[in-house]
């Protein structure tokens, strides 16, 4: 699987073609775009949020082993989409849908508790910039 980033940010890219995505007119991201290899076991990407021109995560699913399910994955770049890196996360989610980041240090990601789990919610949280993350409470009734 491959990502298209560029100096400032990233954008999803057409793994089917093999060209990166263009940007279109009136977005916030800007640069040059080119193509780099996401970190194994990653699958595929759903959200990415930046803190800054250099710091971004992406949250989406891993690549199923053995018969397991797919799993949830969050990656970082610190130096504006270059190198990509897996952080560790809780066992617990099984899937993330979307992430925020306030500044290089805090970002929360949210999605789902695992696959078996009917859709209950899961929302992860760092204060460390992804070194640390930890599972926060989910509010009543919330699902994915």
């Amino acid at each position: 699987m491959a990502l298209a980033v560029s100096a400032c940010a990233t954008s999803s890219s057409n793994p089917s073609s093999g060209a990166p995505s263009t940007i279109a007119p009136g977005s916030p991201w800007t640069g040059a775009l080119s193509t780099v290899t996401l970190p194994a076991p990653v699958n595929s990407l759903t959200a990415v949020d930046c803190a800054g021109p250099r710091h971004c995560w992406a949250v989406g699913s891993t690549v199923g082993t053995a018969g397991a399910p797919n799993g949830a994955a969050v990656i970082t770049t610190a130096d504006g989409g270059s190198r990509w890196t897996a952080q560790p996360i809780p066992a617990t989610v099984g899937y993330l849908s979307d992430i925020s980041c306030s500044n290089r240090h805090y970002c929360a990601a949210v999605g789902q508790a695992t696959q078996t789990s009917n859709g209950q919610g899961a929302i992860i949280t760092t204060s460390d910039g992804g070194a640390t993350w930890t599972a926060a409470p989910v509010p009543p009734a919330s699902s994915m």
